[in-house]
């Protein structure tokens, strides 16, 4: 994503990701699970030295004789044993919105996509990470919303007032980025 704010915080569900990618995949058929998680970490390490942003990766299950966290630089590796890599990711990215933090959700799970939270799809963030450039988060830009009232007004959906309306025009936005991520529409 261009630039992100210092506050920024990515969460990224470790497990979607390599399910969801076929070098990954087949890594974890091959050599398994922790050889697949140790690919992407890798990876993703790289990335996160190069960031203020924080970064946190959830895993499903555990590793044998591992703590349920670790910490590698800026990267916060979880391990879910009794609960869902989904559960993590949605409390740990709530909490950061709840302090007003930027937050970016990494899942092709569209109920991991939270209003108000960035969502980039695994298979993206890993094709980016791939071409060392920072992760794109889906999301419709500050004028979707006005276009889209411009374009209700003119088929005559909404008078000229609430077309013009700047407040509605950014709410729109908002929605257009929680129902509508840019990878799923065109422009």
């Amino acid at each position: 994503m261009g630039k992100t704010a210092a506050n920024a915080r990515y969460f990224i569900d470790g497990t979607n990701v390599i399910r969801t990618n076929l070098s990954l995949a087949k890594i974890e058929t091959e050599r398994g699970g922790e050889a697949a998680r140790e690919a992407l970490l890798r990876l993703i390490e790289r990335r996160s030295s190069n960031s203020d942003a924080d970064w946190t990766v959830v895993f499903d299950g555990g590793r044998t004789g591992a703590a349920d966290v670790e910490r590698r630089g800026d990267l916060t590796i979880r391990y879910a044993w009794d609960r869902s890599a989904d559960e993590i990711v949605l409390e740990d990215a709530r909490n950061a919105l709840a302090v007003g933090a930027e937050t970016i959700v990494v899942s092709s799970d569209q109920a991991l996509h939270l209003r108000g939270a960035h969502a980039v799809l695994a298979q993206d963030f890993y094709e980016d990470l791939l071409r060392k450039k920072a992760p794109s988060p889906a999301r419709a830009d500050a004028g979707a919303g006005a276009r889209l009232l411009a374009y209700l007004a003119e088929r005559g959906v909404v008078d000229e007032k609430t077309a013009r309306d700047a407040a509605l025009g950014a709410a729109l936005s908002g929605q257009l980025d929680y129902f509508l991520p840019r990878t799923r529409r065109s422009g």
